[in-house]
């Protein structure tokens, strides 16, 4: 409610939680996050963005950890993942519009939440052998074999294991047959 309608102005924070109140339909609700996903993509309408619902979904996903409201951390970690699966994102998209840590959320949320999914999997690989090129330190990208306060200098004995892997699955998929690089 703003001023001109007989209320109070919002502040940046009250209409940032009017906002997150209206995506909660979408926890509610998930079959309103696919029918306004799908209108996105037919460009019916604009508001709010998929961009805009993958950065409330990470920051509510983060907020909620901090509370140790891990059911709730899930349930955002999911949406982001579905926004981001339904309007394929690409890395190019999720590393310029995206934090560094909300990129490591989704990226390690579609990994974890989508096993089978080959899109998912070749993300995360991907995005692992990207960050590593633009020197993104390593307790970023394998934060469950560092402790955060461990940013020092890394041996490369302790990540090789994880690059091989990713290495690996790209290889073996790029040399599947229905694969065009």
């Amino acid at each position: 409610i703003n001023a001109e309608y007989g209320g109070e102005e919002m502040d940046e924070e009250d209409h940032e939680r009017s906002k997150i109140h209206s995506y909660l339909e979408f926890l509610i609700e998930p079959a309103k996050l696919t029918q306004h996903l799908e209108a996105l993509k037919l460009r019916t309408i604009t508001f709010p963005s998929g961009s805009d619902l993958l950065k409330v979904f990470l920051k509510e996903e983060a907020k909620s950890i901090v509370k140790q409201n891990l059911k709730r951390a899930n349930a955002f970690s999911l949406l982001a993942c579905e926004v981001a699966r339904y309007l394929e994102f690409d890395l190019d998209y999720l590393e310029k519009e995206t934090p560094l840590k909300f990129q490591q959320a989704l990226i390690y949320g579609m990994a974890s939440n989508f096993p089978q999914d080959k899109i998912s999997q070749i993300s995360y690989h991907r995005w692992v052998l990207r960050s590593l090129l633009k020197n993104v330190p390593p307790t970023y990208i394998f934060p469950s074999l560092f402790p955060p306060e461990k940013e020092s200098e890394i041996p490369y004995h302790v990540i090789q294991p994880e690059l091989e892997k990713s290495i690996s699955f790209l290889r073996s998929w790029l040399a599947e047959p229905s694969v065009v690089p």
